[in-house]
């Protein structure tokens, strides 16, 4: 019986050490050669593509989101219908919004086709244009200087100027993972952090306003106050850093897991950005 079970614990070791092989092979082999992952073929021969002539003409809002997890693919899926004059940017590539969208890690729906929704009924859009650059579970400090989210940002910027489609408007919605139930970052440690991002990023020529969302409820703890504090200090005019929404005043009633949105959620999300920004330019 001891025998067996050493031969069975042997076995299945083996059997852990050639997936892992396989699996860091395959990424080798991948990295090395382009091959596509699973999500650039759903991108590629699933997903809706879109020309700009296709972009109805008139008043277009071209919207770079950055943050986690709440500002991407983390509420339940298939949440929200596709809209006519909805769009996603993604690598360079125009497709009809639909969720999840790309640019954002996980499979469910985010708030923004809702978004867009009302701001076409609500203030005479003729098509509002996404780009997300998302990942869940991100501190601030991912997105400073020589980090991966500064990086993403500015391509996806770059990207849209690119395609003669500038950014007019910058959504930050990024805090939990700087609350105290996790980084437990200090308030002017998350105003440096914020500055030092957008240093670069208006040195690149996005020079859109951007808004920043009051979040750091988390399943942990409620309102995280130095967070907040920190978020509401970075709002100054002549930065063109402008008061978005406060995604904390949602509570746990509209999040499935205490952090991330309901589907409830994510609409009523929705409205408190549009509200944001139907009081801005």
């Amino acid at each position: 019986m001891l025998r067996s079970l050493r031969f069975w614990f042997f076995g299945a070791g083996i059997c852990v050490l050639i997936l892992a092989a396989g699996w860091t092979f395959h990424s080798q082999i991948r990295a090395f050669t382009g091959l596509p992952t699973m999500e650039d073929l759903r991108l590629r021969f699933i997903r809706p593509r879109a020309a700009l002539t296709d972009i109805p003409g008139g008043r277009v809002m071209v919207v770079l989101v950055t943050g986690q997890s709440n500002a991407g693919n983390y509420g339940p899926p298939n949440v929200f219908q596709e809209h006519a004059g909805l769009f996603n940017f993604y690598a360079g590539t125009l497709y009809r919004a639909q969720d999840p969208m790309p640019g954002s890690d996980n499979a469910g729906s985010g708030p923004w086709l809702e978004l867009g929704r009302l701001l076409m009924e609500r203030d005479g859009y003729s098509s509002v244009i996404f780009a997300l650059a998302v990942q869940g579970g991100t501190p601030i400090r991912e997105w400073i200087p020589g980090r991966p989210m500064q990086r993403r940002v500015i391509e996806a910027g770059r990207g849209l100027q690119a395609a003669h489609l500038p950014p007019t408007h910058i959504l930050w919605q990024q805090g939990e993972s700087d609350s105290r139930a996790f980084d437990g970052t200090a308030s002017e440690d998350y105003a440096k952090a914020f500055h030092a991002f957008l240093g670069p990023v208006r040195a690149a020529g996005i020079d859109a306003p951007v808004y920043v969302a009051l979040a750091s409820r988390t399943v942990k703890e409620g309102p995280d106050a130095a967070v907040r504090q920190a978020q509401q200090s970075l709002v100054n005019a002549g930065d063109k850093v402008f008061a978005g929404p406060d995604a904390d005043q949602l509570g746990p009633e509209f999040r499935h897991d205490g952090t991330h949105f309901t589907a409830e959620g994510l609409r009523r999300l929705a409205a408190l950005w549009y509200e944001s920004l139907a009081s801005r330019p």
